[in-house]
């Protein structure tokens, strides 16, 4: 290399030298206070310029080349009033990757953040103006729609103090919504390909209300919505867990008269998998405490059609969502229902106006798809409003398209328990209906004991007949089982008592039923014994004509064949009568 050579590689260093020192300079001069400050005022100066609204922006750091942080940020839109304001925008973005057409966001951190977002009814947005400050003249260069799109992703995501108030004319939706926290991690952000990955997330302090009124523009026709809630949804969604406490949201409808309460005391949830276009959520654990869900219909016509609506949409789904969990547990949960289109009755289960206290359940492997429901209750109680207090369920259960069961079974209340198993088989659910006759019923009932009055709570008609009427409080004690087909039944065993001074102990078999004008009864009864006062308060007053005398106590035992108008019987009686036999 020669003397020219060498003098000009050291000047080619020397500048490469020089533009090296000048970034390593812009880096430390960008982190000194003052220079920042000359920063932000040129930022707030170029944006009230370029948007003819004021902005502030009290405090603007910079540390190249991921993140920008700004501190009492308000921008307000073309009436004057606030459009966004926040106490801290922190943003955390990767700048070389955008020279790659990637965006690349490491942090998103807001906090005290209000934003209100307004369309008028010509459908246009209060931020519109910002959108076509930057928008610039349209581009005559054609557009490479064979070039790669844009990829996104974003790490972290967390938000403190948000408030969003939302005002939608065309749809008459106003929405106002504080949310307390939110921090989430995102393993894949694909909106290309619409697949996200989030491993977990928390949300607490939430409190939204959402009204809806009637809206300006024409709603699609009912076959458009039906054939829209007929479509998939079309996301990749995988979500590890979730966590909410203290979630407020109310929606109100001012068409339909439609209110509704969600207030989540706490909710945890773990998945499984959540398969949006096959429609299937398996979820490993559920957890619901301290929660309150409330629906209310008001009294307008409108309310009645959402009702009709809501079914209509259900069933024009091509596909039924299927649920599962490994395990669900609920406690201290209230659930309130009221349709004010409805009487309130005075007594019983209202199913017009439920008001559910105090619901505690623990399930496991539970399952609820288009043609079965099943799995495994290991505890259940709950109150109702009427007065129903269930004190303890149990039992493993299945409902499908041809049997249902209940196995291990026990119910109890205050007065009523009903314990072991119950299963029926059909050919299918419209059978039932059209055919009883051919269910069949394999009942077992141990040591099971009715109470009239939780048979009241869900039939309050009976409340004017005996023996309901002079005998509200009592308690039948059954011990028995019954196999076979309706139209076919067989009684192995059968013991009853615990009514007055009455019981029964029997077996046999019954053909003919439901129709009782085609029933026969061959039934062998071992022991019967009642008195003329249970025989009175189990039949209605003028049944039995006057000058028919019952004995104050009687027993029998013997067979009965026949049907309930032509019957041989040989039964042995006794009674303070005497003695008798009746063939």
């Amino acid at each position: 290399m020669g003397k020219f050579g060498t003098i000009s590689l050291k000047i080619l260093l020397g500048i490469v030298g020089f533009v090296i020192l000048l970034v390593l300079l812009v880096f430390i001069l960008i982190e000194v206070p003052a220079v920042q400050n000359v920063a932000r005022k040129k930022v707030v100066t170029f944006l009230e310029n370029k948007l003819g609204t004021k902005v502030e922006i009290n405090h603007l750091s910079l540390d190249l080349p991921k993140l920008l942080v700004l501190e009492d940020v308000y921008f307000e839109d073309q009436k004057g009033d606030t459009l966004l304001a926040g106490d801290t925008l922190r943003v955390d973005i990767t700048m070389m990757k955008l020279l790659k057409s990637e965006v690349e966001i490491n942090e998103i951190d807001l906090r005290g953040v209000t934003a209100n977002i307004s369309r008028t009814p010509d459908s246009v947005f209060n931020f519109d103006y910002i959108l076509k400050a930057f928008a610039g003249q349209p581009s005559t260069t054609p557009v490479d729609t064979a070039a790669a799109p844009m990829k996104m992703s974003i790490d972290k995501i967390n938000l403190d103090r948000i408030r969003l108030r939302y005002k939608d004319a065309p749809t008459a939706n106003n929405v106002n919504v504080y949310l307390s926290h939110f921090d989430t991690r995102i393993k894949e952000f694909d909106l290309e390909k619409m697949r996200f990955n989030i491993p977990k997330f928390s949300l607490s302090g939430v409190n939204a209300v959402i009204v809806q009124g009637k809206p300006a523009a024409k709603n699609d026709s009912k076959q458009e919505d039906m054939a829209e809630a007929a479509q998939p949804l079309n996301l990749d969604l995988a979500l590890g867990a979730a966590d909410l406490d203290r979630i407020k949201v109310r929606y109100r409808n001012d068409v339909s008269a439609l209110d509704a309460d969600v207030n989540i005391g706490k909710l945890n949830v773990e998945s499984d998998k959540l398969d949006m276009k096959r429609q299937v959520i398996d979820l490993r654990n559920v957890n619901l405490d301290n929660s309150m869900f409330r629906i209310t219909l008001g009294r307008k016509p409108q309310a009645q059609v959402v009702v009709k609506e809501v079914k209509e949409k259900a069933d024009a789904v091509a596909t039924f969502w299927a649920f599962s969990s490994d395990n669900i547990n609920f406690e201290n949960t209230q659930l309130i229902y009221d349709d004010n289109n409805l009487p309130r009755q005075r007594s019983g289960m209202d199913y017009g106006h439920l008001n559910v206290k105090n619901l505690n359940l623990d399930a496991d492997n539970f399952v609820f798809a288009q043609d079965t429901i099943s799995g495994r209750i290991n505890s259940g109680s709950m109150t109702e409003k009427s007065g129903f207090q269930l004190r303890r369920l149990n039992a493993n259960f299945f409902y499908g398209s041809n049997k249902a069961y209940l196995e291990d079974l026990l119910i109890e209340t205050d007065k009523t328990i009903i314990r072991n198993e119950i299963k029926l088989a059909y050919s299918s659910i419209e059978d039932i209906s059209k055919n009883p006759g051919d269910l069949r019923v394999d009942a077992n009932l141990n040591n099971t004991r009715l109470g009239f009055r939780d048979i009241l709570v869900f039939v309050p008609d009976l409340a004017g007949t005996e023996p309901f009427r002079s005998n509200p409080n009592a308690v039948v004690n059954i011990n028995g089982s019954v196999n076979g087909q309706v139209k076919n039944l067989s009684i192995p065993e059968l013991e009853i008592s615990g009514y007055r001074n009455t019981s029964l102990v029997a077996s046999g078999r019954i053909t003919g039923l439901p129709d009782m004008n085609r029933a026969y009864f061959d039934l062998d009864i071992d022991r019967f014994n009642t008195r003329s006062a249970d025989i009175y308060s189990f039949v209605p007053a003028g049944t039995i004509p006057a000058n028919i005398r019952i004995p104050e106590a009687l027993s029998l035992n013997g067979t009965f064949k026949g049907s309930m108008d032509r019957f041989s019987t040989n039964l042995n009686l006794n009674s303070s009568f005497g003695s008798a036999k009746a063939v």
